[in-house]
């Protein structure tokens, strides 16, 4: 149960941060924090939008898309340990849904 818990947090990419470098830590953290309840959400309004439109609308396949990649940038960060590239991507993410969300 650790090493499931281990993977899901990232925690080998939190312990590889420096313990001086309080910046990096609280980045880290943010984006760990912004990124799962962000998984929440997405299911959320997937589940809303396929509830209202059919399964063959762009709104559905734009939303699972913006999902999928949300998921695979958290835990490609695992394998290439570039946090910069991950924060961005995240921001880019989470916007795209933002204006998904608000121009639907």
């Amino acid at each position: 149960m650790k090493e499931v818990r281990r993977i899901l947090y990232l925690e080998s990419v939190a312990e590889s941060l420096p313990e001086n470098d309080i910046v990096s830590q609280q980045r880290f953290r943010l984006f760990r924090i912004t990124t799962v309840y962000s998984l929440f959400v997405y299911l959320a309004f997937l589940f809303q939008v396929i509830v209202v439109l059919p399964a063959s609308s762009p709104v559905v396949k734009i939303i699972s898309v913006l999902f999928i990649s949300l998921f695979v940038n958290y835990f490609s960060l695992f394998i290439h340990k570039k946090q910069k590239l991950a924060y961005i991507c995240l921001v880019l993410i989470l916007f795209t849904l933002l204006h998904i969300m608000t121009y639907y």
